[in-house]
């Protein structure tokens, strides 16, 4: 490192090429399962995410930035939108940064925190996401771990 690090720095891993991701995947679930590396515990993800709402999700599309995930059955807990959105039109998360790849798989419920964006296709709106990694209070976190 360049000195630029804290004792709480983490490490943010840059990988090049789908098949290499896909062996930098199976090397950590690996690593995961002997105990090597550990994840948050309940409580620390408790106190880490309590106090944020967003709305649930489901679909897992990809794990290389930019990363999307297709969602359904979404309940929008709280909006700050200039105008009403309804929960179908939201259709997607992205993210164009790094830490939110592999974040949530098909079938889980997330919270997420971003910002709303119209998608346009021929100068009409076609629907809605949701974009996070834009701001530090962006956030996607399994539902399951909040309980």
């Amino acid at each position: 490192m360049v000195g630029l690090h804290k004792d709480n720095s983490d490490i943010d891993i840059v990988v090049y090429g789908t098949r290499e991701s896909f062996k930098v995947a199976d090397v950590l679930k690996y690593l995961f399962e002997k105990g090597v590396l550990s994840s948050f515990s309940e409580e620390q993800y408790r106190n880490l995410y309590v106090f944020r709402k967003a709305y649930e999700t489901m679909d897992f599309k990809t794990f290389i930035t930019p990363v999307k995930y297709t969602i359904d059955c979404v309940k929008i807990i709280e909006s700050k939108t200039k105008y009403p959105i309804k929960s179908k039109e939201l259709v997607e998360v992205v993210s164009f940064r790094g830490r939110f790849c592999q974040q949530a798989f098909k079938g889980e419920n997330v919270i997420v925190r971003g910002k709303v964006e119209a998608v346009l296709r021929n100068n009409e709106i076609s629907h809605y996401r949701v974009v996070i990694g834009g701001s530090p209070k962006d956030y996607m976190v399994c539902e399951g771990l909040l309980k």
